[in-house]
């Protein structure tokens, strides 16, 4: 099992998130995307014995953008897969 963490930072202060638990670690990486390009700052995949596999932080083009509703980005994968 796989469990995907997303980490939200507020006025210096962390709050992490569990997005879920998958079985396998492709799944788990593509919602750690999912999270990047949501509403965390980074997001991390760790495997059942508590090792970090996959790490990410959130594109660097979301920190030059203020106003996220207008920019149009399109998703590789269905979006579907990517809601809560």
């Amino acid at each position: 099992m796989f469990t995907t963490y997303a980490v939200k930072i507020d006025q210096g202060v962390k709050h992490r998130f569990v997005v879920g638990m998958y079985e396998t670690e492709d799944e788990a990486r593509h919602m750690a995307n999912c999270a990047t390009l949501g509403n965390a700052n980074y997001a991390y995949v760790k495997d059942s014995a508590g090792g970090t596999l996959f790490y990410l932080e959130t594109p660097a083009a979301a920190y030059l953008v203020r106003d996220l509703e207008s920019v149009k980005i399109r998703a590789l994968s269905p979006p579907s897969q990517c809601e809560d």
